[in-house]
């Protein structure tokens, strides 16, 4: 598994490698998901053999309902929310941030090619559907307690 995964410094970081099994293409057999201090990535078998379904970078998240989400904190908090298909290719990427106090108190959306400006309200009325959905379905291991 140590082939699939991306490390600056090992020994600096705090959770080290984390996996986790679960089922992002549907036919209810668990992906293996590797979160590195750099990386997140998701493999599955195809024919007989481990190949890599998916990578991000470490701001991405697996859902409950088999999408991720990025969260990236730096000016304001941006997401993305992605889907896939069953070949771990983007069907959508819906994006959004909260930029307030870094630009003005902006919120905008983007479902495409350019940012809307939303009030916060509407803001907050368009991505509560995205935020609310959970992950507490997957599981995260440190890799030094590998048990499979």
């Amino acid at each position: 598994m140590r082939n699939f995964c991306n490390l600056v410094v090992p020994e600096e970081t705090e959770d080290g490698i984390r996996y986790a099994l679960f089922d992002m293409t549907g036919d209810e057999l668990p992906e293996l998901h590797v979160l590195t201090d750099i990386s997140y990535s998701i493999h599955t078998i195809e024919s007989n053999q481990l190949i890599t379904w998916y990578t991000g970078d470490r701001y991405n998240r697996p859902l409950n309902n088999r999408a991720i989400l990025q969260k990236v904190e730096s000016a304001g908090i941006t997401y993305s929310y992605i889907v896939l298909d069953s070949k771990g290719q983007e069907v959508l990427n819906v994006g959004f941030a909260d930029l307030l106090g870094h630009h003005g108190g902006k919120y905008l959306f983007n479902t495409g090619d350019e940012d809307i400006e939303l009030s916060k309200s509407e803001w907050e009325k368009l991505t509560r559907p995205f935020l609310t959905i959970g992950s507490d379905k997957i599981v995260w291991k440190n890799i030094n307690d590998l048990d499979f």
